[in-house]
């Protein structure tokens, strides 16, 4: 009986630490309809590209998921392909929408562009 003891205390301490950094964890999400995109970001001065094959297709959806844990500033940059009806930037902190941006063409407009920018700020890094 004594072990249950021990591993119920390990799991604990185990969840509790990884729980530690939780108010900075960012989660950035880009999708599009119809069509793929090109895209790249920039966590503090960092420039991260985005690789085709990390572009998750579900029929006529794309998207891209990534976890970015914690950041002061974003910068993203998303250009819809040739037939791209539809692209959005959606940014997340521990589950919760704290910023986004669309874009959907206009009368004979087929050019989708986002240049989208977050900043946390100082007092909760929201």
């Amino acid at each position: 009986m004594r072990i249950w003891h021990y591993v119920f205390l390990a799991v604990f301490l185990c969840v509790s630490a990884c729980n530690l950094d939780d108010d900075n964890y960012y989660k950035l999400v880009i999708t599009s309809f119809d069509d793929t995109f090109t895209a790249g970001y920039t966590i503090d001065s960092t420039f991260y590209p985005i690789e085709p094959s990390e572009i998750e297709v579900k029929g006529a959806i794309y998207t891209y998921s990534k976890g970015l844990g914690s950041l002061t500033s974003l910068e993203v940059d998303v250009a819809g392909k040739t037939n791209t009806s539809f692209l959005k930037v959606a940014l997340y902190q521990n589950e919760q929408l704290v910023s986004s941006q669309r874009a959907e063409p206009g009368y004979n407009d087929r050019n989708l562009f986002i240049s989208f920018t977050y900043t946390a700020t100082e007092a909760g890094k929201n």
